[in-house]
């Protein structure tokens, strides 16, 4: 199985492709950047969802609870979602 996996992949660039940029994640400080900046990322969206949950209320009214605990889920969908993106965005560009 691992072989058939490393076989099957370009040993070359194809034809009328070239390589502007390459990230090599292997090496260690290489490594440790990329996971100190997901760590930031994670840390920046419960923040966010932290904040739309318990932090800034405007108004101190029990019926609108739900209302934030949906603002909350939503928050955590979007940064969900943006953390997908800037995972896979130097897939494309590497």
């Amino acid at each position: 199985m691992e072989n058939e996996r490393l076989n099957n992949y370009y040993k070359e660039l194809p034809p009328n492709f070239r390589e502007d940029f390459s990230i090599d994640a292997k090496k260690g400080s290489v490594g440790v950047w990329l996971n100190l900046i997901a760590l930031l990322i994670a840390v920046v969206i419960g923040s966010a969802v932290y904040l739309a949950k318990y932090g800034f209320r405007p108004f101190n009214n029990e019926d609108i609870e739900p209302l934030y605990a949906a603002i909350a889920v939503w928050v955590w969908v979007l940064g969900l979602c943006l953390s997908l993106i800037f995972t896979e965005l130097p897939h494309g560009l590497c």
